[in-house]
């Protein structure tokens, strides 16, 4: 008992001392009082003085056993700085921060705070456990962003003390704050708590009101962490009995309805699951379930893909936000695009309907979670949106829809409009299709501004210069002036940061004739490696620029290239050699051996891998004598951005002494 009461004393005093401090705040009434105004009068010091800055405090209360946060402006009155507060109707403790010209003021990391009671003074449910939780992080349920630098949290001795004060307050039970009681009998108890556990979580479950989410905690911490199969199978039964609808309950209905093996299994169970709990309700709950329906809709819709049911996917458009929709676009539009799964004009209705429906729910906010700052949340929605109507250009101009196609364009975001330049391509063949030929000139001026630009277009940009200005005189030039400075200088401040010094360990490989090339002959020579594959997407994308970089060094005895084919399967050779006299490719191509450790066709390339910590291709290195002196991965999507930034980058190393 009295270890009891000099911990809460201590606890207090340094509320206490926060509070009459002369010259510091100032409370009326001196004890707040649960959903009654307080006022708060702050007496800063002279260096906390600056008339131009706005003035704040941050108001950090305890309500119904979580924190929130308010921010009010101080008006200044005789000489303090004041505020009126509206205390919570379930505030049970309050803390205060304080926003001045030399940063927050909140007594040196020790906080003032004060506890809140009753109309008659007395202590309220969740009190004590706001003083236990205050000097917590947040993760742990402390209150997010009060302290500068978190300060020592209390002693497994003090959370304890205050846990039981807490408990004998009428009006507290522990099922009120299950997560927060887990998560402190965790550090009550340390390694002596899954022994302690079954005793102290039975209060828990005894104690009825659990939260859904509270009960899915409990039922983990039963089945997972105390290995108590017997009592987590209760439990759970008695989850859904009690809760039928329950986010548990929810929960284990979804991975149930995931367990389909067929499009048909798929269909009937996702239909049942939403019938069961329909999307509506869920999104009343707090917090919300979004994951489950994120990935019960898609994997829905590509079961009513697969068995060509458009109007079905299309009929539960209104339940989804922009998150959801755009991957089941992604998901179902893109990739049958790039798999010929199905005929373009069949789903063309279906493409059309999503991508109108997008643009609608843009701005939902649906992928705020998915990061930390709101902006680059909204950075990704637009360039998805853009992603997708791309997709949507493609579909039109390849079925002749030629002015749908031209109409998309205007609905790229600002910035994007130039920015893709197999897009670009087909914007120039539509303004051809169209008759409007006198607007490419201005159209690939702007590719070029953006440095966007195939070697297609390069060439028609030549050919209209040749024949306005009777000649080639003057071109590169040209050329250059359509750049812009910030750009280039960007793009070469960029390649720097991708320089390196790493010796690499010399090799020999096949050629497609079977001859052996060895790095070692490649003393005084500067030489490009693309590691790529024939499966790999944008390895072949990229191909246009680096043709455009092999013919330009073609002459330069100094530079040479060699594209290495790596991570294939089957008979890759011969693959190779098919898809290189296919397209037409004018590359030196080498094959990468096979790994003596794990028979994986990645000899050469499984070392620097495990150097660049990533095996993923097209990765480009440049070694000079012997030395590996650049490299990058994957690709942007222009042909000319690649060709300048390895030319930069060549260049660069060929101006060294």
């Amino acid at each position: 008992m009295l270890k009891k009461t000099f911990i809460a004393l201590a606890l207090l005093a340094s509320s206490a001392h926060a509070q009459t401090v002369p010259g510091k705040v100032i409370l009326k009434p001196e004890k707040p009082i649960q959903g009654k105004p307080l006022q708060v009068a702050y007496t800063p010091g002279k260096q906390n003085i600056d008339p131009t800055k706005t003035k704040r405090v941050f108001v950090y209360q305890f309500a119904n056993f979580k924190w929130r946060v308010d921010t009010l402006p101080l008006q200044t009155q005789a000489g303090n700085l004041t505020a009126k507060i509206n205390l919570d109707s379930r505030s049970v403790f309050v803390a205060l921060k304080f926003d001045m010209a030399t940063g927050p003021d909140h007594t040196h990391d020790t906080g003032y705070t004060w506890p809140v009671t009753d109309k008659k003074g007395l202590k309220l449910p969740g009190g004590a456990l706001a003083q236990a939780l205050f000097r917590m992080p947040a993760s742990l349920g402390g209150p997010a962003g009060y302290f500068d630098k978190l300060p020592a949290q209390p002693s497994a001795d003090t959370l304890q003390t205050l846990l039981k004060e807490e408990q004998e307050i009428k009006g507290s039970s522990p099922s009120r704050y299950a997560h927060t009681y887990i998560s402190l009998q965790r550090l009550i108890n340390g390694p002596r708590f899954k022994e302690e556990a079954p005793a102290l979580l039975g209060k828990l479950w005894t104690g009825g009101g659990l939260s859904g989410q509270d009960s899915i905690e409990l039922y983990h911490v039963y089945g997972f962490e105390l290995k108590d199969e017997t009592r987590a199978a209760e439990l759970r039964k008695q989850i859904i009995e009690r809760a039928p609808h329950s986010d548990f309950a929810r929960l284990e209905a979804y991975q149930k309805a995931a367990k389909g093996v067929n499009n048909q299994q798929i269909i009937a169970s996702s239909e049942k699951f939403l019938v069961d709990f329909p999307a509506s309700e869920q999104q009343k709950n707090s917090p919300r379930q979004d994951y489950i329906y994120y990935g019960l809709y898609r994997n829905l819709a590509a079961a009513y893909f697969a068995e060509g049911k458009y109007d079905a996917i299309i009929s539960k458009r209104k339940s989804w936000d922009f998150k959801t929709e755009n991957e089941i676009y992604r998901w179902n539009i893109d990739r049958g695009l790039l798999l010929k799964t199905a005929p373009l004009a069949v789903i063309k209705p279906l493409a059309d309907s999503l991508a109108e429906d997008l643009l609608t729910k843009m701005n939902d906010n649906s992928y705020r979670e998915d990061f930390d700052a709101p902006a680059d949340a909204a950075a990704n929605a637009i360039k998805q949106m853009d992603d997708r109507i791309r997709t949507q250009i493609t579909i039109h101009y390849s079925l002749g829809d030629n002015q749908i196609a031209l109409n998309y364009f205007k609905k790229l975001s600002p910035g994007a409009e130039f920015a893709n330049a197999e897009t670009n391509a087909i914007h120039i063949q539509l303004l051809d299709r169209v008759g409007q030929s006198q607007a490419v000139k201005g159209l690939l001026e702007q590719c070029v501004r953006s440095n966007a630009v195939t070697p297609e277009m390069f060439a028609r940009i030549k050919d209209i210069y040749t024949a306005e200005h009777k000649g080639l005189a003057g071109y590169e030039q040209y050329l250059a002036s359509l750049k812009s400075a910030d750009e280039v200088n960007g793009l070469k401040a960029e390649v720097k940061t991708h320089l390196l010094n790493h010796d690499i360990m010399p090799f020999a490989l096949e050629d497609l004739n079977g001859n052996l090339v060895r790095s070692s002959d490649w003393e005084d020579k500067i030489v490009v490696i693309d590691f790529w594959a024939t499966w790999c997407k944008p390895c072949i994308a990229a191909f246009p620029g680096m043709q455009m970089l092999v013919d330009k060094y073609a002459k330069d005895p100094r530079v040479d290239f060699y594209f290495v084919s790596t991570q294939q399967f089957g008979d890759y050779k011969q693959k190779v050699k098919d898809f290189i006299k296919r397209e037409g490719w004018r590359f030196k191509v080498l094959f990468d051996g096979v790994n003596k450790e794990t028979g994986a066709q990645d000899e050469v390339f499984a070392p620097l891998a495990k150097f660049f910590q990533s095996s993923g291709i097209p990765r480009k290195i440049i070694i000079k004598d012997g030395v590996m002196r650049y490299t990058n991965e994957g690709y942007s999507g222009s042909p000319s951005q690649l060709a300048d930034e390895l030319s930069y980058a060549i260049e660069l190393l060929k101006s060294e002494k």
